[in-house]
């Protein structure tokens, strides 16, 4: 992990944006380039946060194996994917793979974000144990 230090100026963030932004930039050490809260009253309802291009793949499975129970798999109501995005407008590539993490909603980011900082708080990590999940063993993930 050599990334470059960004600089980022909180208070211009979607306030429930800010805290997951801040949890990347400076708890689990994956520097952020952009971010939305989403957008409730549109279609445009996920929140995402794209990571600086120096984040890898093996970055994210850095931080999965750490928010992973030895006896399950990485869980979580949003994800980790590459998005290709359409950057003309920026003066980019057309073609521009990014790293992100992508929820349907603020709500579920939000559960996401509380459940990683009780894993670094206690180094014990417990998932299909909260009452969303509605004790299906699933581990957060829908039946």
């Amino acid at each position: 992990m050599g990334f470059k230090a960004h600089p980022v100026d909180y208070g211009r963030l979607d306030p429930g944006v800010r805290e997951m932004v801040r949890y990347f930039n400076e708890t689990a050490q994956l520097p952020t380039r952009l971010s939305c809260s989403g957008h409730p009253w549109t279609d445009l309802k996920f929140f995402w946060i794209e990571f600086a291009p120096d984040v890898t793949d093996e970055d994210i499975w850095r931080f999965m194996d750490a928010h992973t129970a030895d006896w399950a798999g990485f869980t979580a109501r949003g994800w980790f994917c590459r998005r290709f995005l359409n950057d003309k407008a920026f003066g980019k590539s057309a073609r521009t793979p990014v790293l992100a993490y992508v929820a349907p909603d603020q709500a579920s980011a939000e559960k996401d974000l509380a459940d990683w900082l009780r894993d670094d708080a206690t180094g014990e990590i417990r998932r299909g144990h909260d009452k969303d999940t509605k004790g299906s063993g699933n581990d957060g993930m829908l039946e």
